[in-house]
């Protein structure tokens, strides 16, 4: 299996979980996709778990 993070990913959809993270939906040029959590701290959003 390749590594997803050498393909090209567009981000398709912007979510919010209860709990307030947002997650960030990315689909791969080659079929794949990736789900990133993220949290907002002040100005800034951390990556918190990432799901492909």
């Amino acid at each position: 299996m390749r590594p997803q993070r050498a393909h090209k990913f567009q981000l398709t959809a912007i979510d919010v979980t209860p709990d307030q993270f947002y997650q960030l939906t990315y689909a791969s040029d080659r079929g794949g996709s990736a789900v990133i959590t993220v949290r907002k701290r002040a100005r800034e959003l951390t990556a918190w778990a990432a799901r492909c």
